[in-house]
């Protein structure tokens, strides 16, 4: 009898390595992309949290009954910008809330869009200014 490998066992030896190497790959290919998702939206998270603060610190010490509509889509297009690879915009508005105690809630909107694989992506903060 002779020793040694048949042609058949070779075939399913390399085709089960072949399999699991691109296996592996696959996975560290997934694993990289998951990576940097998560990073841009973490830097979009931040970014937003940043530029929220930035406009409330503004609008604390503001009148806010001087807030006409006019003025609010010049303060908006001031504070709108591309941040990095990022792109943040700025909504300021009546708040829509049924409150009769505050008339000159203003809700601030932060909307920080970033293109991902396939398309765009986009996250918001909203947060209620009071003139008190």
């Amino acid at each position: 009898m002779k020793k040694g490998f048949t042609l058949l066992e070779v075939l399913i030896a390399i085709i089960i390595v072949v399999v699991g190497v691109t296996a592996i790959t696959w996975a560290f290919s997934k694993g990289i992309y998951l990576t940097t998702d998560i990073e841009n939206v973490e830097g979009a998270l931040n970014t937003a949290q940043l530029k929220l603060e930035e406009v409330f610190a503004e609008l604390k010490d503001m009148d806010l009954t001087v807030l006409s509509p006019g003025n609010a889509n010049n303060y908006e297009s001031r504070k709108s910008e591309t941040i990095s690879v990022y792109t943040v915009s700025v909504d300021l508005h009546q708040s829509d809330l049924d409150l009769t105690a505050s008339q000159n809630l203003m809700q601030v909107d932060v909307t920080v869009t970033w293109d991902v694989k396939g398309g765009e992506a986009s996250t918001v903060f909203t947060t209620l200014v009071a003139d008190y």
